[in-house]
């Protein structure tokens, strides 16, 4: 099964896609930056609790996975661009991952992500 689509949705999609393309081009890390959930009452919550806190059912709290520090590995090739990374605790993902480097000759790296810009100094020390 497919769909035809009519040329003025695809000039539509071309749109589209020529606005997005500008956005991605312009994006900095000033913009990065600029629109934190933490910072907007709307979406603050995607943030999530610090370790330890409990949610109101008793179970531990959902936190962003990004909010605290990790290490990960990375198929790194020799000019220094990933292609793929797997968390340091995904056995699984950590399986393909040494399976694609060697089919396709990258070296596995061990790399560190230094968590959230918002929250990196209130939680300077603390492990994930």
């Amino acid at each position: 099964m497919y769909y035809e689509y009519t040329r003025q949705e695809l000039a539509g999609f071309e749109q589209y896609l020529s606005h997005v393309n500008e956005h991605v081009c312009n994006f900095s890390y000033e913009h990065a930056n600029s629109n934190f959930a933490a910072d907007n009452s709307k979406n603050f919550w995607l943030c999530g609790k610090f370790k330890g806190e409990l949610n109101k059912a008793g179970l531990p709290a959902f936190i962003c996975r990004y909010k605290y520090a990790y290490d990960y590995y990375a198929a790194v090739k020799e000019d220094g661009t990933h292609a793929r990374c797997a968390y340091e605790d995904d056995e699984k993902g950590l399986e393909n991952l040494k399976e694609f480097a060697e089919k396709n000759g990258y070296e596995i790296k061990l790399k560190k992500y230094a968590g959230c810009p918002k929250f990196r100094k209130k939680l300077k020390g603390q492990k994930r």
